[in-house]
């Protein structure tokens, strides 16, 4: 179980490499906090950048 989920979180990290050298130009990165009516705490980091066709990517990195 350990080593199908390392070889899955490894894959998924290659894309994301991949995903972001491909991007032309800059990355900008963004975050955002929020707490759930329980009182957990959530932050999420964000990707974005704009292609060579001029349409937005964005990736959820955390």
């Amino acid at each position: 179980m350990k080593a199908s989920i390392m070889s899955d979180y490894a894959a998924v990290k290659n894309t994301v490499k991949a995903r972001l050298a491909a991007a032309p130009g800059k990355i900008a990165l963004t975050t955002d906090a929020w707490t759930a009516g329980n009182g957990d705490q959530f932050l999420c980091l964000t990707a974005h950048w704009i292609d060579e066709r001029w349409k937005l990517g964005n990736l959820l990195l955390d």
